[in-house]
């Protein structure tokens, strides 16, 4: 199965291509198709790239990280519209500015490991392992030790968690919308 990394990626790479083909774009269907393949990856390149980004953030902070993020995407639109309304025109010098930070953003994709908590739900303990090693190692942590009994309940909870999802019995079971239907 591919994780969020792979998915992220491939995203920021359409997006990557579709910005440099902006600049030596002359002709408005073109640019009609380029913006058709940026919006069918934003999907990937921000919804994803959003809970992936959560992912890496502990939990008592994913509201704080989650509300700066959007208030700075909310932001950009109103640079901009200022920046067109009030310093110039050109469009050209305003996107490179999104363009230098897309360059950013596919390097890091590439980059950065995937994310630990989906690879204990995947049950690939080993490689989520390294990779809080990785973590632990980059914010200074120098004497890790990975608990292995922390792991190890760790483990249980993902596998108990898809043991309930599997076996979902009465009110612990998925809604049925058709009950709901018109008659």
């Amino acid at each position: 199965m591919i994780g969020r990394k792979w998915i992220n990626a491939a995203g920021m790479v359409v997006y990557f291509i579709t910005i440099c083909l902006y600049y030596v774009c002359f002709n408005i269907y073109f640019m009609i198709a380029l913006n058709f393949m940026n919006g069918a990856t934003a999907t990937t390149r921000i919804n994803v790239g959003f809970v992936f980004m959560l992912e890496f953030v502990i939990q008592k902070n994913q509201k704080k990280i989650a509300t700066l993020y959007n208030v700075i995407d909310g932001f950009t639109y109103m640079i901009m519209t200022a920046y067109f309304l009030w310093i110039s025109t050109q469009w050209i010098p305003i996107t490179l500015v999104g363009f230098l930070l897309g360059v950013w953003g596919l390097l890091m994709s590439f980059a950065t490991p995937e994310s630990p908590k989906w690879l204990l739900k995947q049950k690939r303990f080993g490689e989520a392992e390294v990779v809080l090693t990785r973590l632990a190692k980059v914010n200074g942590i120098a004497n890790f030790k990975f608990d292995e009994d922390l792991f190890d309940e760790e483990t249980e909870k993902c596998e108990d968690s898809t043991k309930i999802d599997e076996t979902a019995q009465g009110e612990n079971a998925p809604l049925n919308v058709t009950e709901f239907s018109e008659s």
